[in-house]
Order: structure tokens, then C-alpha cells, then sequence
């Protein structure tokens, strides 16, 4: 299963989308209830709202779904970014983080996840360490980048050979890492 399947069939109520303006995945799940944080808004488009992901601008327990698509490796404090997830999260809401896996084989190949934008990378163990540190993990796998993951996975070519030879790799040695966690308070 890719990455947008999987978060279209988990979200409901509502929902923040973190760095929303980085991809499409935004216009995929929009409906009313659907708000998108960035740093950057080029166009401020109905539930946009500019701030950062380590400060977000909202009250406590507003929404009941959070995803954060490809944000997690841009932040050099990646735990006040879960906190601040935690604080919006409503008890018993869920977050969808998505990242680039270090331990990928194409990642490291093509170097896409390794360049000056990404500042914390992890894998598979790393990143379920951190994150059950501020939510209970239901699920987390690894999957190929869909075509609203990464810019390098909208060329046809390049998208359609390393959706192929996903198929041939061990499941923690593919490209993007997804966790389903949910907001229990301890």
C-alpha cells in the first residue's frame, strides 16, 4: 500500500496537513474540515495558515487527525515538533508521519533523501524511538515513494522503475517510512 491510500483511508474529522505546500497530497484530501500549516503559503488557499511546525499557531486538542508527509527530516528539533503534535492532537486523535528511510537502498543510490534540507534522518528503529516517546505506534512500514511523495517520483521513468524494483526489496530497506500513531494520554 502507498503512502496516500493508507492516509486516506485513516484520517477523518479534522484534520491538519503539515507542510502542505509541498506536494499534492493536500489537494487529495481537502474538504472543509482539512487545514494545512506551512512555513512558506505561496497561495493561501481556504484553511491555509502560515507557521511552523514547531510552533504551530493552534489551541490545544484542536484536531483529530494530523499528517505530517516529508516534514519530520527538515526539522533540526524533530522532539518539539511531536510535542506541539501532541499538544494539538486531541486524546485519542491520530498523526500520520511519512520520511524518507536512511536504510533505503534507491535513497542511498540516487541520494535522494541526502542533501542540505534534510537535517534528521532516520530508519525504521530510529524513527519509531523517538515517536513512541509521544504516541502509542498501531502501525508503521515502509512503502516506494507514490506520485505525491517526492518531485524526483513524478517522472514517469524514474517513478515506474523504482515502483518496480520495490518489489524485489526487503520491506525495511524501502524508500518511505509511514507510522500510524495514536494520541493516548499516559
Amino acid at each position: 500500500m502507498n503512502r496516500t491510500d493508507f492516509i486516506k483511508k485513516q484520517i477523518y474529522g479534522i484534520i491538519l496537513d503539515i507542510g502542505h505546500e509541498s506536494g499534492s497530497l493536500h489537494e487529495l484530501i481537502f474538504n472543509k474540515n482539512v487545514y494545512g500549516l506551512d512555513l512558506y503559503v505561496k497561495k493561501y488557499k481556504k484553511n491555509s495558515v502560515k507557521g511552523d511546525a514547531q510552533y504551530m499557531p493552534f489551541k490545544n486538542k484542536s484536531f483529530d487527525s494530523l499528517i505530517a508527509g516529508e516534514v519530520i527530516e527538515h526539522l533540526i528539533e524533530p522532539n518539539k515538533f511531536l510535542k506541539e503534535c501532541k499538544r494539538v492532537l486531541k486524546n485519542n486523535g491520530l498523526i500520520i508521519i511519512s520520511t524518507p528511510n536512511k536504510k533505503s537502498l534507491i535513497n542511498r543510490i540516487f541520494k535522494s533523501s541526502f542533501h542540505k534540507w534534510h537535517v534528521s534522518l532516520f530508519d525504521v528503529d530510529s524513527i519509531k524511538e523517538i515517536i513512541s516517546n509521544y504516541f502509542i505506534i498501531e502501525k508503521i512500514f515502509c512503502s516506494y515513494y507514490d506520485s505525491v511523495s517526492s518531485w524526483g517520483s513524478k517522472h514517469k521513468r524514474l517513478y515506474k522503475f523504482r515502483k518496480f524494483i520495490h518489489y524485489f526489496l526487503p520491506k525495511n530497506f524501502q524508500e518511505n517510512i509511514i507510522i500510524l500513531g495514536r494520541n493516548i494520554e499516559k
